[in-house]
């Protein structure tokens, strides 16, 4: 089997889930994630010969993506603001929406004459967030929260593999007990689950079947959740001054606004380069 029998071999095995673009696109990370070739040298070497366990690696994958699951994991990486970062079940898929999160973020760090700033990322899973704001911006502590163990375990690899010092906390948020736990901070991002259980049936089954529950969904009836402990430990956690920077669900941006502006004055609700309301910023004024 040759590199473009291996790419074509995989392209009409998810033919049937991606249009032809896609599924080229797919074929080309699978590619290069066994080669080690990007798409100009595949096309270069197309005719050259593939070892018997590279071809293994290709029927492997191609019948997993198949079945539906994400490339991502297939692949166990994805591209988060132009870095590599391991991912696997245990963690969430980094999305576009988050990226931009992390640029309002590192926006507001450069204007920022503070030296002694200290950041923690609640529901941190590949670590994507905290990791990418340590590689842009020199901040003195990073923290990062999470539920899962072995997501935190992914994450310290990616923290590890890109040169960051990041402190991970295995930690149940929820649990407001364990908040004694946590230092006060100047920064607190968090991307935390806002899907309402309701609303799996619209989604796309390749996220309702392969992404952890844990980080997507909350209970019908309490679809602010996190919002509402956050607003809770702001008060406690949250130095004078200090900033709170939100991903949220599109369909709930004047209630989360709504929340914190019963404590605090300045709210800024920020849309997506979709025009969707999906980034939240508050201000702690003393």
């Amino acid at each position: 089997m040759t590199i473009l029998e291996g790419k074509q071999f995989t392209i009409q095995s998810i033919l049937t889930l991606y249009d032809l673009r896609e599924s080229t696109n797919i074929a080309s990370y699978v590619i290069e994630s066994i080669t080690g070739m990007n798409k100009t040298d595949q096309a270069i070497n197309k005719q050259m010969l593939l070892l018997p366990n590279q071809i293994e690696k290709i029927e492997s994958f191609s019948k997993r993506l198949e079945q539906g699951e994400p490339m991502q994991y297939v692949l166990e990486e994805a591209w988060f603001l132009g870095n590599r970062f391991k991912v696997n079940k245990d963690t969430l898929i980094p999305r576009p929406e988050t990226e931009e999160l992390v640029e309002w973020v590192l926006e507001d760090l450069k204007k920022n004459d503070q030296d002694q700033i200290c950041l923690m990322d609640i529901g941190t899973g590949s670590g994507c967030i905290p990791i990418s704001i340590g590689l842009k911006q020199s901040v003195l502590e990073i923290l990062a929260i999470d539920i899962s163990k072995n997501a935190l375990s992914v994450a310290q690899e990616n923290a590890i593999q890109l040169n960051q010092s990041v402190q991970f906390e295995e930690l149940d948020f929820l649990d407001e007990s364990n908040w004694i736990r946590l230092k006060p901070v100047n920064i607190i991002v968090s991307n935390p689950p806002y899907i309402k259980e309701a609303e799996k049936k619209f989604m796309h089954q390749n996220v309702v079947n392969f992404e952890p529950h844990q980080a997507l969904f909350v209970p019908d009836e309490d679809g602010l959740l996190f919002y509402r402990k956050i607003v809770q430990f702001s008060q406690t956690h949250l130095l004078p001054g200090g900033l709170i920077y939100l991903e949220i669900n599109e369909a709930i941006g004047k209630e989360v606004v709504a929340l914190f502006s019963t404590l605090y004055t300045s709210v800024e609700l920020k849309k997506d380069v979709f025009g969707k309301d999906r980034m939240v910023r508050i201000k702690k004024n003393n």
